[in-house]
């Protein structure tokens, strides 16, 4: 057992009461009902999100009501974003990202026209956040 898998287990063995995961299938995913993803972001809550990923690799949060700065906090739960080269050409600082579908560029191709992501790259992102408004 390494220090990952100890971590991981006792967070889920200590979760709050009111936050309940429910693995979406057997090898991949989770769906994590209870945490409040507007309010401020305490560490223990950064740890376990951390956590949660590592193990399930993906985890989806329903109905949720973020916006888009809800939605730049929690990518900094995984460290400072990366601007890619095509936001860059564009003047994109980390400072300055904005989701794929606002802005000037918002109906040109990009990846497609829901994502896009860095596989070509040597080193991919670490983590994508995708959020879906319906």
């Amino acid at each position: 057992m390494n220090a990952l898998t100890t971590t991981l287990e006792i967070t889920e063995r200590n979760l709050p009461d009111d936050v309940e995961i429910i693995r979406v299938e057997a090898n991949l995913g989770a769906e994590i009902r209870g945490l409040d993803l507007t309010a401020p972001l305490t560490d223990e809550t950064r740890a376990l999100i951390r956590s949660l990923l590592w193990k399930h690799q993906v985890l989806f949060f329903r109905d949720t009501g973020i916006d888009d700065g809800h939605q730049a906090q929690l990518g900094l739960i995984f460290g400072d974003p990366e601007v890619d080269s095509i936001a860059k050409r564009r003047g994109v600082t980390p400072q300055t990202i904005a989701p794929m579908n606002t802005g000037p560029y918002s109906n040109s191709y990009y990846g497609t026209k829901f994502h896009a992501d860095a596989t070509y790259r040597e080193q991919p992102y670490l983590v994508s956040i995708l959020r879906s408004v319906i």
